[in-house]
Parts: structure tokens; sequence; C-alpha cells
């Protein structure tokens, strides 16, 4: 897979010769490897033209097994070569999942991520230090199909994104906010009252700001809750897990690992 992407990117390279490039593009992967390929290089133009070229050519054939997934999944974890520039040209209408973490992906890509990826449903921005609440606020605006958002570790995200999000993403059934200190109370009042209340099943707040009351108004507003983390906060107690107890029938599995105020009574 690794030779033969090269020898697209070898082809692309080339002045002019977008079809040559194409040609050696077999599956959405490589076109992946592609794209960042050039947005590190900057050579948008270039890429753009062999990406509307690649597309035209499976479109006009419907039969070709690219055609379903052109674009509907895009992972590039950690990748250093996945930027705002290499955004510009994954987030399509036909996006349903992208999976970024550890990239240097900002809330200018996510802007871009909202306002052309409206069939999108699944989001991993975890570690993406350059996200903060703005770019959340735009995925919340523009993907309202949003149904798994991982933003852990992203110190710039707070009660204000995450809030945004519970605010217009009906469908959103797994969030997790680990290690995000400035998420907290407000962000579970945000989810325990937004049209996401009813739908939510798996929340990892480990590590986060929130307290016993954000806990005892998650369980009163979300009974569907089947899976919760909220180990490492230190301002939970066992009245947050009496409450998850009469509030959350569903609820398989609870971690409070190290929030030191639960005892055995909880």
């Amino acid at each position: 897979m690794l030779c033969h992407a090269a020898s697209a990117l070898d082809a692309a390279s080339a002045p002019c010769d977008h079809h040559t490039a194409t040609a050696c593009i077999r599956d959405n992967r490589e076109l992946v490897q592609l794209i960042c390929s050039f947005g590190r290089l900057g050579e948008l133009s270039a890429v753009r033209a062999c990406c509307m070229s690649w597309a035209r050519e499976r479109i006009l054939d419907p039969s070709h097994p690219a055609t379903a997934c052109l674009f509907r999944t895009v992972a590039a974890p950690f990748s250093r070569s996945f930027s705002s520039a290499a955004m510009e040209l994954a987030a399509t209408p036909s996006l349903v999942e992208l999976r970024i973490p550890g990239t240097s992906v900002g809330n200018e890509a996510l802007a871009a991520l909202g306002q052309r990826a409206g069939s999108l449903e699944v989001l991993d921005v975890s570690r993406c230090e350059a996200v903060g609440d703005a770019g959340l606020a735009w995925v919340a605006w523009g993907c309202p199909r949003l149904k798994q958002l991982d933003s852990s570790l992203v110190p710039r995200v707070t009660d204000a994104g995450v809030s945004a999000v519970a605010a217009r993403c009906p469908q959103l059934a797994w969030l997790a906010v680990r290690h995000d200190p400035l998420v907290g109370d407000a962000a579970c009042a945000a989810l325990a009252t937004g049209p996401c209340r009813t739908g939510l099943a798996r929340l990892f707040m480990s590590h986060s700001g929130a307290s016993t009351a954000g806990v005892c108004a998650v369980a009163a507003g979300c009974p569907e809750l089947e899976e919760v983390s909220f180990a490492g906060c230190g301002s939970v107690d066992d009245a947050a897990l009496a409450a998850l107890g009469r509030g959350c029938p569903r609820l398989r599995c609870l971690d409070v690992e190290h929030a030191d105020l639960v005892t055995d009574t909880g």
C-alpha cells in the first residue's frame, strides 16, 4: 500500500499530469494520503484538480466500489501532514467519519468542516490542541447528524463548546471530553436539557471539571446512559453515584476511579 501510494504521489508531482496520478489511486485511503502530502506541500491547486478528476472518473461509473466511499471516511491520526489545507479538500457533503486526533487542525479547519460536511456523524479531534470552542460551535451549527464526538485532551475546549454541540446535535450518543479541565457542570446541564438528552448513551468526562452537581444533572436528564466515566473528578461524591443509580436504569459501566470523595457507600 505505501509503495503504491508513493508511486501515486510521484505521478501526481508531474506537472499537469493529474490523470496519471488518479489512475494510480486505487481506493479512498490512498486518496487521503495524497491529500495529506499535497496539504503539507501547499500544492492545493494540483491536488484539487487531481481529486476532482479522480472523483469524476468514479462517479461516471456508479458500479465502481470507490464511488460509495468517496470521502465518506477520512482517518489521519497524528499526521503532521493533515492541516487546515488538507481539511479544505476532505470536507465534503459525503463525509461521514473524520478521525484526525493529534493533528494541527484548529478552529479554521473545523469552520470549513461545519460549512461543507453536513452529513458528518463521527468526529475525533482529541489531542488537537489548536481546537477550541469556536471550532466546536461551527461543527454544531453545520453537522446536525453528529453522533459521536471525541475532544479529549483539548485544553481550549470549555463548557461553551460542549454546550453548543449539546444544543444543536440531537443525535449525539457518544461524547468524550477526557482531561478537559474547563468542561464541567455547565456542559453537564446542557447535555441534560438539550435535544440529545434522550439518546446520549456514553459519556466520558474523566479528569474534567465536573462535580456532583453536574453528575446529578446528567442523571436526571439522560436516562438512556449505559456507560459513564467521571474518573479522577475530585468533586464527585457518593451523592452523584446515588443519582446515577436512580436516574439511569440502563447504566452498566461506571468508572469513578480516583474520584477521591467516592466511598464504599456510593
